[in-house]
């Protein structure tokens, strides 16, 4: 449902009903089993229901544009839920265990090493911070100790600021969240113009992705966090020339990549595999059959609806 209305430039008021009903009780049915014990064979339904509702809560966004966008927006208790929600699944994760052998998400291993968070940052590793980064710090030295808040984030663009995201990578770049400083949300949530820019330099990395759940939010508040700076930080140099790369990238990816479908037509009726996201009878697969169980036929697809994205191409 949360997939249609994206699709949907005026989704319904029935469904938007519909989503904030399931999305609600799924909550509360994830609150009450984590209150009442979980047994072990719940724990990959478990790890399943947050990654569901932390990509919902990510996906929901009520802007049609930046300027009705955070942080141009009325300060709210419910600005920044879905980082909030984001924190919620690292004590799940610790719960459910999804690497473990026996776990249905065991396959995902190596996806799931991807979000190993990067600790530190070296004079070397520094020389790979993006230019406009690299001015940033070295204007403010602060950001560079030991203890900064910055520190765990700076070192994430070092590492991977110079990778395009993409479905294969897209873990790498989710890892954005988990080696987040903790004292760095607060820094977000009073819009300090630094973490600002770096939450943006992010948006701008992963709108380009072109995942329908990561998109809207991404690029609505990627444009917001530029328009932010410019308004109320624009005597701050440093800032503003900080500020082109996202605001460039966001303003590239702001058409719905949805209604760009004319690319690839004869894709769109392929069937896919709802588990594996593999495309079935493609040349990098056996027909029929789901990465996540190759000796059993995959009943779990769909065929693309002639307004959905195309299916990527697998590895």
């Amino acid at each position: 449902m949360s997939h249609d209305r994206f699709l949907n430039h005026k989704p319904s008021v029935e469904l938007s009903t519909a989503i904030a009903f399931h999305w609600a009780r799924g909550a509360a049915l994830l609150n009450h089993k984590l209150s009442d014990g979980i047994k072990p064979s719940e724990r990959d339904a478990l790890w399943a229901c947050a990654g569901l509702l932390g990509a919902l809560g990510f996906s929901s966004i009520c802007a049609k544009m930046p300027e009705e966008a955070w942080p141009l927006t009325r300060t709210s208790a419910s600005d920044l839920d879905w980082l909030k929600m984001s924190e919620g699944k690292k004590a799940i994760w610790e719960i459910a265990e999804p690497t473990r052998v026996d776990s249905l998400f065991f396959p995902m291993t190596p996806w799931f090493k991807q979000f190993e968070p990067y600790a530190s940052l070296s004079g070397l590793e520094l020389q790979n911070l993006p230019p406009e980064l690299m001015r940033l710090c070295e204007s403010d030295s602060t950001m560079m100790q030991d203890n900064s808040a910055y520190l765990p984030s700076l070192s994430f663009f070092a590492h991977a600021g110079n990778l395009e995201c993409n479905t294969h990578n897209l873990g790498k770049f989710l890892s954005f969240f988990g080696c987040m400083h903790p004292d760095f949300r607060h820094l977000i949530e009073r819009k300090d113009p630094r973490a600002l820019l770096l939450v943006a330099c992010w948006y701008a990395k992963v709108c380009r992705c072109q995942q329908w759940w990561l998109w809207r939010r991404a690029n609505l508040e990627c444009q917001a966090i530029c328009l932010y700076l410019r308004r109320y930080h624009g005597d701050d140099i440093d800032i503003l020339n900080a500020a082109r790369y996202p605001e460039m990238a966001s303003s590239a990816a702001s058409k719905p990549f949805h209604s760009r479908s004319a690319a690839a037509p004869s894709r769109l009726d392929e069937t896919i595999c709802l588990r594996c996201a593999k495309r079935i009878g493609s040349a990098d697969s056996v027909p029929g059959d789901c990465q996540f169980n190759p000796e059993r036929k995959c009943d779990d697809y769909r065929k693309q609806r002639k307004e959905c994205l195309p299916v990527q191409e697998s590895d």
